[in-house]
């Protein structure tokens, strides 16, 4: 009889102690869920796209260099209370519109020149270096998160007289619904008013993509939606200045819009290809506009040329 309720004793003694551990086990587990739960995965600042990722240059975001170099001297600030307020709005006919090109007499061989993922530290400053040498107005695409870490630098391009258009706040490729795409876009456009007295309906999608909401968005609200005719690639890893112009020229044309980029990583290349752009262009007989003195052009011709359902068809996905 002793030895039975020994050998309950044990059983029961077993039994509670691997209730107990187990409970453990439970408990450690639920707590971790719990934690992971109750603390979201960091989103990264850093988006990274097919070709082209946005990453942070300087480890103090939020602030700009106090001092610019532009033609190998150091610049003071732009007072931003001397510039006059501009808009960049495309006449009725292109409003609500996409398009990659427009329509000019082949004769008038005029090209505009496009910079995408800006403001940024060190290329952009180089570039406006360069178009200021070559007295050429572009027109530059900004994100709106790099309009608030480096204000300072966009007001630099708006005092030299260049175009911007908007180019969402934070270059997703992400499908948006209509309140994400209305904050991409519309939060874009309030710091780049705030920042340089600008008001722009000038829109270029990250990616170039035309299905994920933003430039839905955009159309919708009589944005221009614009895209390019000549790219450069200068977003790919590989690509050599060389193969950048070459590119370029292959498919420059009147009326055309060339695609380049100086924000969103190391633009060196871009840099060095942009002058051998232009020098050749030039001897070729063009003229640099910007895209609204182009659209300007094709409103006054009277013979618009829509692109929209052959861009869409296109699918493009580059930066």
């Amino acid at each position: 009889m002793l030895k039975v309720s020994r050998r309950r004793l044990r059983a029961f003694t077993f039994m509670t102690l691997c209730a107990a551990v187990f409970s453990f086990v439970i408990g450690v587990s639920l707590s971790i869920n719990s934690f992971r739960q109750a603390v979201p995965n960091p989103t990264s600042p850093v988006v990274t796209g097919q070709q082209n990722s946005i990453t942070n240059p300087l480890s103090t975001e939020g602030t700009s260099p106090p001092n610019l170099q532009l033609n190998g001297e150091t610049i003071a600030p732009v007072d931003k209370n001397k510039l006059e307020p501009q808009v960049f709005n495309p006449p009725a006919k292109f409003q609500g519109k996409t398009l990659k090109e427009v329509h000019v007499a082949e004769q008038n061989k005029v090209i505009a020149l496009t910079f995408d993922d800006g403001p940024w530290p060190k290329y952009t400053e180089q570039i406006l270096d360069i178009l200021k040498k070559e007295n050429i107005k572009a027109t530059f695409f900004w994100i709106g998160r790099n309009v608030e870490a480096f204000p300072e630098i966009g007001l630099h391009v708006v005092a030299q007289g260049h175009a911007i258009g908007n180019h969402t706040w934070s270059h997703s490729y992400r499908r948006m619904g209509p309140v994400m795409a209305s904050h991409e876009i519309d939060d874009t456009a309030a710091i780049i008013e705030s920042t340089t007295k600008v008001k722009t309906t000038l829109f270029r999608p990250p990616g170039g993509i035309l299905t994920n909401g933003p430039a839905g968005y955009a159309l919708s609200h009589k944005y221009t939606v614009l895209m390019w005719s000549a790219d450069s690639t200068d977003y790919a890893r590989r690509v050599s200045p060389n193969l950048m112009v070459n590119k370029v020229l292959k498919s420059a044309k009147p009326g055309g819009m060339i695609l380049m980029h100086d924000g969103g990583g190391d633009r060196k290349r871009t840099v060095q290809a942009l002058p051998t752009i232009i020098t050749t262009l030039k001897k070729q007989g063009y003229k640099f506009v910007t895209v609204p003195e182009l659209l300007a052009m094709e409103e006054s011709k009277g013979a618009v040329k829509q692109e929209s359902k052959e861009v869409e068809q296109q699918g493009a996905s580059i930066d």
